[in-house]
């Protein structure tokens, strides 16, 4: 699911590079450096109209996808800060029981 998730998310990003840099701004943008109606010839008259609501679907896409892969990651990793307390108190375990050992053997030893 994940992985389908990144793909997904890959292509949406790409089709919304692509939707965005075709579209003709109020300066001409780069859809009028590479010959200006470059849109309109392909989707015809209507072509503006069609690029700003495939934009605003592939936007609000885009932020349901990362909102989805940031709680599935959330929900598969823990914080820094638990991994640091598991450790210092594994630490302190080992700790103390090495020195618990000797002390254990010279008293049964005498």
């Amino acid at each position: 699911m994940f992985t389908f998730l990144i793909a997904l998310h890959v292509i949406i990003c790409l089709a919304l590079i692509a939707f965005v840099l075709l579209q003709q701004g109020d300066g001409g943008g780069i859809a009028g450096a590479f010959g200006g109606g470059v849109a309109e010839s392909f989707l015809g008259a209507k072509a503006s109209k069609f690029l700003t609501k495939s934009t605003t679907v592939l936007a609000v896409l885009f932020f349901v996808i990362c909102i989805s892969l940031t709680m599935l990651t959330a929900k598969k990793t823990q914080s820094l800060f638990e991994d640091a307390q598991t450790a210092s108190s594994q630490e302190q375990v080992e700790q103390s029981a090495a020195t618990a050992e000797p002390a254990g053997d010279e008293a049964q030893t005498e």
